[in-house]
């Protein structure tokens, strides 16, 4: 029986864009942790490199697979390693596409790891961390959670070319998911932004409790939260929800798209809000979890 790999989803605490490269990339700081809430991906032996999928967004998927990112991302690596590369890779698709969590990033990330040779050396492990940036600003970060390498980072840099650091967060934090059915491409919102940008900050000492990380969150934002809601209107009515539940800690868009997140101390809270918010949107994505 293959192993199945847990593709978490990617969850942006705040998000601050500070500068455009000359090659067109911006220059980001960021708290990156993830979410139980994910897609599964697992890996059995076959002569061919093929990749089956099912659940419930497989529909949103390109009907050519060649254009997947999990298939691109072991050709890449089947070409940074020297070798062909071949196996049936199924995807269970649980998280929506384009949504901001990084679900096709975490899905490639899932994939390689799963292609990795179990004794691959911690070194080797951070080169292709690395190397990976080329497959998507999002994927070294996703591939250094999938290799152990911690479930929390600072990235000062974008993402494909930028320093990546493990953080500490206290433990026990639950989340609450949301979406409200759009997908958003990530040029268009990059698109939407205008200078001028955000200030450098100075990567945050380690969070010990969650007063201290909700204090430092409290001053942050995400940067493309206000060009989302022009693109997306319902965005605001999501974080409203979000917002007005019950001990609800932080509401805030994450990444590039139109999920939105809120955090809680309590499980029954976080069940409580995400129950509510359903019955009341049931056209609404909402998923409930903690950070892992």
């Amino acid at each position: 029986m293959s192993t199945i790999y847990h593709a978490a989803a990617k969850i942006n605490l705040m998000l601050h864009v500070t500068d455009r490269y000359d090659n067109g990339y911006h220059h980001l700081q960021s708290i990156f942790v993830f979410a139980s809430c994910g897609d599964e991906v697992s890996v059995s032996s076959d002569s061919e490199l093929k990749l089956t999928v099912d659940g419930p967004f497989a529909h949103q998927l390109p009907t050519d697979q060649s254009q997947n990112l999990v298939i691109k991302a072991i050709e890449w690596l089947g070409d940074y390693q020297g070798i062909a590369l071949t196996g049936t890779i199924h995807l269970r698709k649980n998280l929506p596409i384009a949504s901001g969590i990084g679900g096709g990033s975490s899905d490639a990330a899932a994939a390689i790891a799963a292609f990795l040779p179990k004794d691959i050396t911690f070194q080797k492990k951070r080169e292709i961390v690395k190397a990976s940036g080329v497959l998507g600003a999002d994927v070294p970060i996703c591939l250094a959670y999938q290799l152990g390498f911690g479930t929390a980072f600072w990235l000062d840099g974008s993402g494909t070319e930028g320093d990546i650091k493990n953080l500490t967060l206290p433990s026990a934090l639950e989340i609450v998911l949301v979406n409200p059915g759009k997908s958003v491409l990530t040029s268009e919102i990059f698109k939407s932004l205008k200078r001028p940008y955000s200030d450098l900050l100075e990567a945050p000492e380690p969070f010990i409790t969650k007063e201290g990380l909700l204090g430092f969150l409290s001053k942050q934002r995400n940067d493309f939260e206000v060009p989302l809601q022009t693109l997306t209107p319902s965005t605001k009515d999501v974080l409203e929800a979000i917002s007005n539940s019950k001990n609800n800690l932080l509401a805030r868009v994450s990444g590039s798209g139109a999920t939105c997140f809120g955090l809680y101390s309590d499980k029954m809270d976080a069940a409580a809000a995400a129950q509510k918010i359903q019955e009341r949107h049931p056209d609404w994505w909402v998923s409930q979890g903690y950070l892992v």
